[in-house]
């Protein structure tokens, strides 16, 4: 099993080497959590211990956030020293590099919105408190669309897109 900052140390580096939007600590609690239900969902096992709390702009995994505060809305420079993608399974770095996909071509102001919506797991904890894995479970058991792999939207494209 992952620690969360290895997973956040994932983000920030993806982030940096795909020039996506910024990665922010706001933005990097959203794919956090998005990362760790999925993961759940998929795998049967979260992807860290570290709980995941429902914080009043949405849920916070809290060492992560503290590490990242200094930045205040400025992007994180970069990852730890020690960071190595050896800390994840096969599986885990599946679902991260999933999540990233999907998730990652959302602005930040959205995926706050999609962790904040009524009847999610958020809104249902008590502001403090851990959000439970099964909250996670199903709302996204209950959202309209699966989280797609890689291999799920290479076999969409059109054959013409992929033999170049």
């Amino acid at each position: 099993m992952a620690k969360a900052k290895d997973v956040a140390n994932f983000f920030i580096d993806a982030a940096h080497k795909c020039d996506a939007e910024a990665m922010t600590n706001l933005r990097l609690q959203k794919l956090m959590y998005f990362a760790q239900a999925w993961c759940i969902v998929r795998n049967g096992q979260p992807l860290f211990d570290e709980p995941i709390k429902a914080w009043e702009y949405g849920p916070v995994v809290p060492p992560i956030y503290k590490k990242y505060r200094i930045c205040g809305s400025n992007p994180i420079a970069g990852t730890d020293d020690d960071f190595d993608y050896s800390a994840f399974s096969e599986k885990e770095l599946s679902v991260l590099i999933d999540v990233f996909v999907e998730y990652g071509k959302y602005t930040t102001s959205q995926l706050v919105s999609m962790t904040h919506k009524p009847g999610g797991a958020w809104s249902k904890t008590t502001q403090r408190e851990t959000i439970p894995h099964d909250y996670m479970i199903a709302e996204l058991c209950n959202s309209k669309e699966p989280l797609k792999s890689i291999a799920d939207l290479v076999a969409e494209l059109p054959e013409a897109e992929w033999e170049a």
